[in-house]
């Protein structure tokens, strides 16, 4: 799974990182106000399916987080997820633009790749030949 947020490449896979080991992920509340308030903290256009998406723990603060206060006071911080506060919404790490469509992008990306490997063949073709002669 992937972080929801434009630009962060946060991933469950990516935890063997010693950067990322820490790096928890939550799903889209339930709530249809915050889902609208998480949607647009991912400043994505394309459309996300809220309900299987996730975003990782850089962006919120730990002000966000529910407190649990024996572990407070023993100063105990458990390994396991701490919950998310009813009322958070990712605030941090958030990059400014938007992104207009990732299948465009993507989509762009693979004619270039097209374009080259055509001429590529275009070129060895012309070698070949002329070598031939």
């Amino acid at each position: 799974m992937w972080c929801a947020i434009f630009g962060c490449n946060s991933n469950n896979r990516s935890k063997k990182n010693p950067l990322n080991t820490n790096v928890k992920f939550h799903r889209f509340p339930k709530d249809s106000n915050l889902i609208k308030q998480w949607l647009h903290a991912t400043k994505r256009k394309d459309n996300i399916n809220y309900k299987t998406a996730v975003v990782c723990s850089k962006h919120f603060l730990d002000s966000d987080y529910k407190v649990n206060l024996k572990h407070e006071l023993l100063n105990y911080r458990p390994k396991r997820y701490r919950g998310l506060k009813d009322d958070a919404v990712p605030s941090q790490n958030l990059f400014q633009s938007r992104v207009s469509s990732m299948s465009s992008t993507s989509g762009h990306n693979r004619k270039l790749l097209n374009e080259k490997r055509e001429k590529t063949q275009l070129i060895s073709d012309i070698l070949l030949t002329s070598s031939d002669t």
